[in-house]
């Protein structure tokens, strides 16, 4: 799984940070904004963004709790499941998955709890519930990677989203992640 970035799919708590890194030094908006990368004195970024990262680098997994509450509040994700949930069948959830495709993708599936996930894959995300049961699907299937500033876009043949088992919401989505294999 190394080199594969895998995308949260909720507000996590450092995209809060650096938007409210961003607003507290900012002022009144993009005219002011000012760079979060520092390459040299009178161009460092803003403290609030410093503190952040220097949390996050040393490996705490919750680095604003305020920040944390406030986006698992409005988060199903980050509640206790139902006490009684209705999980999506193996069939509804690939139907979601194949959506309008005009060909049939090969496609496979594992019904497992959210930390299980997270040991499968080696990720953390301190906003999913660990009782919340999720579907980890992995579809073969051509997908284009985002660009980044080293190398355009790639194709990949396959691709792995994970799905809420009781609401359906997809929380997290990896391109050119082969996860579950059969």
């Amino acid at each position: 799984m190394s080199g594969r970035r895998w995308t949260r799919l909720a507000v996590t708590t450092s995209a809060v940070a650096v938007l409210a890194a961003l607003a507290l030094e900012g002022g009144n908006g993009v005219s002011q904004a000012r760079p979060v990368i520092s390459d040299g004195p009178g161009n460092a970024a803003p403290p609030a963004f410093q503190t952040m990262v220097a949390c996050e680098r040393s490996g705490n997994r919750v680095c604003n709790p305020e920040a944390e509450a406030t986006s698992e509040a409005g988060n199903p994700l980050s509640q206790p499941p139902s006490p009684h949930p209705k999980y999506l069948t193996l069939d509804e959830v690939t139907a979601r998955v194949r959506g309008t495709a005009t060909t049939t993708p090969e496609i496979h599936a594992r019904f497992m709890s959210y930390p299980d996930f997270e040991r499968l894959s080696g990720e953390y995300s301190s906003t999913v519930h660990p009782a919340r049961m999720v579907w980890v699907v992995t579809v073969h299937a051509d997908e284009w990677t985002q660009a980044t500033l080293q190398r355009g876009p790639q194709l990949v043949h396959y691709y792995t989203v994970v799905i809420d088992a009781e609401t359906g919401m997809v929380s997290d989505s990896c391109i050119g992640c082969n996860l579950i294999t059969s």
